[in-house]
């Protein structure tokens, strides 16, 4: 599917209604920088990364308001998720797994102390693509695992990272989402 296609139009009796592509931004990773300070404190208590269940456990008791008020908002995230609710040009939601209510509870007291966006928590036991529709929607994650599932099923996969990843579009800025500059990107991406 080629971007130049970006509207989807629903006949209507008296006019086409032009339908906006979703957006869904991720949190860790994308907006605060809670994934490296917590992969650091793990290290400090000797927790192996590759171990599953104890991953889970230390984000289950892991004080949330706690992380969240020692980890950076990358890149004026919140300001940029603003401007692009602003421009009307996407239905801006935030898509972020959690573990805990009490990691619901911080990262929603977060998000509407800076923005007005619409928030959708998923169950670490489900893939994001469980809860929305992927297909012909655009994700932007620091997790490539998440991308990738979301591009499989037919969306549009950004990768939050300063670092080029041939498999997707990359950005370290929501900027990206602003005026045709995705569009322009992903169309390069296509050729």
């Amino acid at each position: 599917m080629h971007f130049f296609n970006k509207y989807k139009c629903v006949k209507n009796t008296q006019r086409k209604e032009i339908m906006k592509k979703d957006i869904y931004i991720d949190y860790d990773g994308v907006i605060r920088e809670t994934m490296s300070i917590s992969y650091e404190m793990m290290q400090r208590q000797n927790i192996d990364l590759n171990d599953r269940k104890k991953v889970i456990e230390f984000y289950e008791k892991l004080d949330w308001n706690y992380l969240i008020s020692i980890s950076l908002e990358l890149n004026r995230a919140y300001y940029y998720i603003n401007k692009i609710i602003s421009e009307n040009k996407y239905n801006v939601s935030i898509l972020t797994k959690i573990n805990s209510l009490n990691e619901m509870s911080a990262k929603i007291f977060d998000i509407r102390k800076n923005s007005d966006v619409k928030t959708i928590c998923v169950p670490n036991t489900l893939d994001k693509t469980d809860v929305v529709n992927p297909n012909g929607n655009i994700l932007i994650d620091d997790f490539s695992g998440n991308l990738l599932n979301w591009k499989g099923k037919g969306g549009i996969s950004v990768k939050f990272t300063d670092k080029e990843d041939e498999r997707f579009v990359c950005t370290s800025s929501l900027d990206i989402c602003l005026q045709d500059n995705l569009e322009r990107k992903l169309i390069r991406k296509e050729c």
